[in-house]
């Protein structure tokens, strides 16, 4: 079964995906992967506990006092997820307080809409506690596995904002962002995902987003008929490097400046 990880790395670099797939050849930990799966729990953390958050929310709160609410509570749970990956940054040099203040941004952002929001739905329909958690939307799946037998094809999104019966996706993503549109990478996953939600699930998706977090910006992907028959060209391709022999080493030697299996790569070839 092909994983949605296996569609980027195959656009990124067909002998990477070779080396990592078929050669079974590890990768050692780098900090800006620890990063990433950090973030990626924190934020898991924190939209499974926003329900208990308006739930608290029994009468009427002033925004300022909303806000400070869902700081605290998203502030805490940041903390945890570092103390509990306190040992694996350390081990690649990169000190946890630093990372808390790099990173705090996004959740203090994050924190201030979801208040934001809360609040606007307070005043608007004036309703607490149960009744506001009920009708607040968009409601927020996180970590959602599908897999796709007739597409060969299994993965994990990242979020799923559901309104209305309607389903987008969300890709979260650190890092740098291109100028304009979407990595090719980041692009194919958030296809797949949309593509699965609708095999697997029968679900009604119109669009789906990469949120670039660091830059707090999100790039939308319109579901289109074509989409659905990209992926599966894609991953007929994946199947083909993997079953073929070792690719050449990628035209754009760029992506090997920061490859972990740079010098591996290269000394397959003698390059």
């Amino acid at each position: 079964m092909i994983s949605v990880n296996m569609l980027s790395t195959y656009l990124y670099c067909k002998r990477k995906l070779y080396l990592q797939y078929v050669l079974k050849l590890s990768s050692p930990p780098k900090d800006v992967l620890i990063k990433g799966r950090l973030r990626h729990e924190a934020f898991d953390r924190i939209n499974l506990i926003d329900k208990d958050i308006v739930k608290e929310i029994t009468k009427f709160m002033p925004l300022e006092d909303m806000s400070m609410m869902f700081r605290k509570e998203y502030s805490k749970i940041l903390r945890e997820v570092l103390d509990e990956m306190k040992l694996e940054l350390l081990e690649v040099g990169v000190d946890p307080t630093s990372v808390f203040h790099s990173i705090w941004p996004t959740f203090l952002r994050e924190a201030q809409d979801k208040a934001e929001s809360t609040y606007n739905f307070m005043i608007a329909e004036k309703v607490y506690g149960d009744s506001l958690w009920k009708g607040l939307t968009p409601k927020i799946m996180t970590e959602l596995t599908l897999t796709s037998l007739s597409i060969n094809l299994k993965g994990t999104i990242d979020r799923v904002e559901i309104s209305n019966g309607v389903y987008v996706p969300v890709e979260l993503k650190t890092g740098k962002m291109p100028n304009e549109g979407i990595w090719p990478g980041d692009r194919i996953q958030l296809e797949s995902y949309m593509s699965l939600l609708v095999e697997e699930m029968n679900k009604n998706v119109k669009e789906g987003y990469v949120h670039y977090v660091d830059h707090n910006e999100k790039r939308k992907i319109v579901m289109t008929p074509f989409i659905r028959d990209n992926v599966i060209k894609t991953v007929q391709n994946v199947n083909a490097v993997l079953e073929g022999k070792l690719p050449d080493i990628v035209t754009n030697r760029n992506k090997c400046v920061s490859c972990v299996f740079r010098e591996k790569c290269y000394g397959l070839t003698g390059s």
